[in-house]
Formats: C-alpha cells, sequence, structure tokens
C-alpha cells in the first residue's frame, strides 16, 4: 500500500513583517479603486458567502509581487458549501473551513481569520464583475493587501475528490469461504496456514473496486454519534481512480481531510495493481493490490484486510464516505 501521512500539507504561518513587506511591495496601487471604476462590485456578508458557494477562486503565484514568486505555488479553492472550503496544490488537496467577516474573506488562512495584523496588512476582499466572462469562466475577483489580484470563476476548479458524506459509518465486507475456496486451499497447502490468505491480481479486483479500505479511528459528534474518522485510507473508484485520504479530528474543531488521486493499472501477469505512474521498465514499483482474507466471528466467513502494520487497514463495503 501507498504510505499515509505525506498528504497534508502545512500551511505556514504569516507574521507581521511578512504582511509589511508585502504592503510595501505594491507601493500602495489601490486596485479595489480601479475596479470600482470599472463596473465591479464589492460583495460581504452574506452576498460575499453565497457567491462563492458553488465556485472557485484561483491563487496564481503570478499574480504576486516578483520577489514572492520563487517560493509561492498555485493554489485553487472551491467553495462546496457555506463552511467547507476544497484547496488543491501540486497535486494534492485537502479540505478546511472559511467564512465571511463583513468584507473580509477569510479562506487562505482560517486560523488567522480574527488576527487584527491580517486583516490590516492582508484585506482579503471580494469583487462581483460587471458581467461574466463567458470565454474564461471569470466571475468576479478577489483582492488580497489591495493589489494582488485573483480570480473568481464558476464552478469547481479544482481537482478534488467531494465527499459526500463525511461522517459515513462502513461496514465490513464479508465474504463466503466457496467464493474464494481456491486461493483459500492454496494458502493450506504452502503455508499450513489458513488464517491469513493473500489475494492480488483480478481477483484482489474484485474486492477493491468499488470499497472503502481504511483504519479503525473513530470521532463522536455533538449529538454522541460515532462515526469513522480514518488516519489512512483508500477508496478505490469505479473510474479507475484511487482516492487516498486522511482524516484529522481536533476537539472543538470541524474534521478537515487530505486526499491524493492516483490511477490503478493491473501490472503484467495480473500478481500486482500498480499506481500507472509507479510502473517503469523495471515492473510495479508501487503494489497497491494486494487483500488478504481473514477469519470473522462466524463459521465460513471471512474479512478483507489490505494491511495489519503499521496498522491495520480493513475492508468496507461500497463507498462509506461519497466521494465524487
Amino acid at each position: 500500500m501507498i504510505a499515509a501521512g505525506v498528504l497534508g500539507i502545512a500551511i505556514p504561518s504569516i507574521g507581521v513583517r511578512a504582511y509589511a513587506e508585502q504592503k510595501k511591495a505594491v507601493l500602495f496601487r489601490d486596485r479595489a479603486k480601479e475596479l470600482l471604476k470599472r463596473g465591479y462590485v464589492e460583495l460581504s456578508g452574506e452576498d460575499a458567502t453565497d457567491f462563492l458557494v458553488g465556485n472557485s477562486v484561483l491563487i496564481k503565484k503570478t499574480n504576486l509581487p516578483w520577489h514572492l514568486r520563487t517560493s509561492a505555488i498555485d493554489h485553487r479553492y472551491y467553495f462546496s458549501d457555506r463552511r467547507t472550503a476544497y484547496q488543491c496544490a501540486a497535486g494534492d488537496c485537502w479540505t478546511d473551513y472559511w467564512k465571511v467577516d463583513g468584507t473580509v474573506i477569510c479562506f487562505e488562512f482560517p486560523s488567522e481569520c480574527d488576527d487584527p495584523t491580517y486583516r490590516l496588512y492582508s484585506e482579503p476582499r471580494l469583487f462581483k464583475a460587471p458581467r461574466p466572462d463567458k470565454r474564461t469562466g471569470v466571475i468576479g475577483l478577489y483582492v488580497t493587501f489591495n493589489s494582488n489580484v485573483h480570480a473568481v470563476v464558476k464552478g469547481n476548479a479544482t481537482i478534488s475528490p467531494l465527499i459526500d458524506q463525511p461522517k459515513g459509518v462502513g461496514d465490513r465486507i464479508k465474504i463466503r469461504s466457496g467464493d474464494f475456496a481456491e486461493d483459500i486451499e492454496a494458502s493450506r497447502k504452502h503455508s499450513g496456514d489458513d488464517q491469513k490468505v493473500l489475494v492480488a491480481g483480478d481477483r484482489a479486483l474484485s474486492l477493491l473496486i468499488g470499497n472503502t479500505f481504511m483504519s479503525d479511528e473513530t470521532a463522536t459528534d455533538q449529538s454522541g454519534r460515532i462515526y469513522s474518522c480514518p488516519v489512512e485510507g483508500y477508496y478505490y473508484s469505479l473510474d479507475g481512480r484511487i482516492i487516498m485520504f486522511n482524516c484529522h479530528h481536533a476537539p472543538n474543531w470541524p474534521d478537515t481531510w487530505s486526499m491524493h488521486t492516483a490511477n490503478w493499472k493491473s501490472a503484467p501477469g495480473g500478481r500486482f495493481i500498480c499506481e500507472d505512474r509507479s510502473y517503469g521498465e523495471h515492473g510495479c514499483l508501487t503494489p497497491i493490490g494486494m487483500v488478504y482474507l481473514v477469519p470473522s466471528d462466524h463459521p465460513d466467513e471471512w474479512l478483507a484486510l489490505a494491511q495489519d502494520f503499521p496498522r491495520k487497514i480493513s475492508g468496507y463495503a461500497g463507498n462509506v464516505f461519497g466521494f465524487r
């Protein structure tokens, strides 16, 4: 399996000096006034929230001052509802919360939304275009430091999978002994132990595709309901994607998710299933498609297991979290 823990991307904190350098760099060019003269309308409060939900903001390093471009990378944000934003950069995606407070549009650094220094220097503001641009899809502009201008576009412009059921509870995949009798018998002959039966290749695909494999961490919501919040998980979608995900839970904060998407392919001989980018001239570099059968508490019934070290990754029926 692909190692977990690489999906979360740390967001650096921004200090007073950085804000001051930004403010100095733009030479106080008032882009907000220019936009208002061109017919743009500044949005705030509920109007700004309604405008962003279902749409995206594109943060491009080419829109930053020259001295900040070297260390910057492009980010894309999609606002799926009034509190959750999906953010993608360099092939990885994650969720975070966002909010609008008056004219302050807060999603780049949500933990600093209420910091007076951040609000004073960054001044993140939202402007609706006089009319949508049918060619580019631009419907507005997001302005920071009163000078850095980024596009707001219609719809979801990220590559992130969306999560329809973030508080999903899964049912274990249950397998009848007769369905994999050959694999069980082969395991007995070779190892003398039928407590852990390896299934690989196309037969493993039948257990993987359309199902979720994840660790067993849980969290509890305010009403006392227990739901899954796995530290490591994989969903093998029907369209050939593998969605690798981590759920992050912290008391008194909304859960957040980290995600990375790859495509799977069968390796020659059907022994392994690989990330398509990992298959080279030397064969399958990252095998990801092996499944083990382990006995359940019921006679003639087995459960699916992807790995048991360093943490147990168990199989659950279907798309537990509603990835799409």
